[in-house]
């Protein structure tokens, strides 16, 4: 870490800095993924497995929830897909075919 300081006027200005940051390593798997492969993906989880939820969606497929929920939103407004029921005791709808 540094500490400096320079005398400006009536007052000072003062700079923390760190000489070796620590920087985190990273790891994206699903970086690059294609959209359309996502949405056929998940299209056929859920034609497979009606009952599942986002979370278990999500772990089966190895994205974030927010994602999953993104994606499931374009098929909802495709109208290709529907949710019948809550979150936990629903099941998912196929309404039409994925026909990418």
């Amino acid at each position: 870490m540094k500490l400096s300081f320079q005398e400006i006027g009536d007052g000072f200005w003062g700079e923390l800095s760190y000489l070796k940051q620590k920087i985190p390593t990273i790891s994206f798997t699903n970086v690059g993924k294609d959209v359309e492969d996502l949405l056929k993906a998940i299209y056929e989880l859920i034609k497979s497995k009606p009952w599942i939820t986002i979370p278990e969606m999500s772990h089966e497929l190895d994205i974030n929830s927010r994602t999953a929920e993104r994606y499931i939103a374009k098929l909802k407004l495709m109208k290709i897909i529907e949710r019948n029921g809550g979150k936990k005791a629903g099941n998912w709808k196929i309404k039409k075919q994925f026909l990418k």
